[in-house]
């Protein structure tokens, strides 16, 4: 891994890009353990003009070796973690021979063998502090929990949805596009050594402007107003899917009324009760048939500084269709 340098000008800019408008819109809601890595696929191989790709870990090999030669015919962008720390572990320690982190062996080697892909491809990638999961090409354009790991395509519970020609598609291009440009921290190009890492000037812009799509700050500040009126005028339940249960104090005083069932695997730090749900992944919020939150933000916001996006949506058919997908896990 080579020493940083400045770059004075973003590689590899991403052209306006726009949905077609003559085309039947189209939403699919994609929620089961197993469900995605056919699904994605199909994403993939379909894509005919560009792959926008953002996952916060980069694992499979199968899937990732299909991004690499769809990338010899169509131009593609990646966006990923791959921080000082997970670079000293997959480029150093595994290199060297040397005894890899128990915690983080089996997924490094992992990483060592898509970025290996990646590289005999010629294709570059961004890093940053990015957590949200999305894959967009021309046709079609998934948000959801789903990254590209083995666990997330084969084991774990997921949930995601699929905009073709609609307003949310050309949402999720303009944000890729945002978070290219001004939220990436460093570019990785392949090199007949390894990768060259290099540090990134961001221009000074802002997002766009949220429509049905929020960040983490914004989802938690629209969440809070929610539950204030769901707690006013109960309407159902209220339901919860998270693989970390976070909750500030205010949301945990609103929660304390409203009894919500809360399904959750991997820790929880409120005094609330949880139903442990193994290989749940994904990250859903049902406030009763009136509105639903659905994408890479857990309800875990005590901390954190990761790039999230939910989709908020408040149309009666939607919820439902959400909520029908939901029923087995009930």
């Amino acid at each position: 891994r080579q020493a940083h340098s400045t770059l004075t000008r973003p590689s590899q800019d991403i052209p306006a890009l726009q949905v077609s408008t003559t085309a039947n819109p189209r939403m699919e809601v994609l929620i089961g353990k197993g469900t995605h890595r056919e699904r994605l696929h199909q994403l993939i191989d379909q894509a005919e003009a560009y792959l926008l790709i953002c996952s916060y870990r980069l694992e499979d090999l199968d899937i990732v070796t299909k991004i690499a030669e769809k990338a010899r015919q169509i131009p593609v962008w990646i966006l990923t973690d791959f921080s000082d720390q997970v670079q000293d572990r997959v480029d150093k320690t595994l290199e060297k021979g040397l005894a890899p982190n128990p915690d983080y062996g089996n997924a490094d080697l992992k990483k060592q063998a898509c970025l290996r892909a990646l590289a005999q491809a010629g294709v570059s990638f961004r890093s940053g502090q990015f957590h949200l999961k999305t894959y967009i090409s021309e046709k079609t354009a998934y948000l959801g929990s789903c990254n590209l790991t083995g666990g997330s395509l084969g084991r774990n519970g997921e949930a995601g949805l699929l905009w073709s020609h609609t307003p949310q598609h050309q949402e999720l291009i303009d944000y890729f596009g945002y978070l290219w440009s001004a939220k990436t921290q460093v570019t990785a190009i392949p090199s007949p050594i390894g990768w060259q890492v290099r540090s990134i000037s961001r221009p000074n812009r802002g997002a766009p402007p949220p429509i049905t799509l929020l960040d983490a700050y914004g989802v938690k500040q629209d969440l809070d107003r929610e539950l204030q009126r769901f707690a006013q005028n109960p309407q159902g339940r209220l339901r919860i899917y998270t693989r970390n249960f976070d909750p500030t104090f205010h949301q945990i005083n609103l929660l304390r009324h409203l009894q919500p069932q809360i399904f959750c695997v991997h820790y929880n730090t409120s005094p609330l009760g949880c139903r442990a749900v193994p290989i749940l992944h994904f990250k859903v919020i049902l406030l009763g048939d009136q509105t639903a939150y659905h994408g890479s933000q857990d309800f875990s916001f005590g901390q954190g500084c990761f790039v999230e996006l939910t989709y908020k949506t408040q149309k009666a058919d939607e919820v439902r269709l959400i909520a029908l997908n939901l029923c087995n896990l009930d």
